[in-house]
């Protein structure tokens, strides 16, 4: 399970609001393209691309959290 850390503890390890802007965008762009290659092929996908789809929601989800705590 992830952990928010405090302002002060992302700070201490040197990480920015920008990098975290950074990863969050990345995190969405890859979210964005399981969705259209869910749609594309007609609403079904692998169990392997769903984990894959899952997990990077996740990721999205605690980066979003993160920036949050941070401002």
């Amino acid at each position: 399970m992830n952990q928010v850390l405090t302002t002060a503890e992302l700070q201490s390890k040197g990480i920015t609001k920008q990098q975290v802007r950074s990863m969050l965008k990345k995190s969405e762009t890859r979210v964005n393209f399981y969705v259209k290659q869910y749609v594309r092929n007609g609403n079904r996908c692998s169990a392997t691309i769903q984990a894959a789809w899952d997990a990077e929601c996740a990721r999205w989800d605690h980066l979003k959290a993160t920036l949050a705590g941070m401002q």
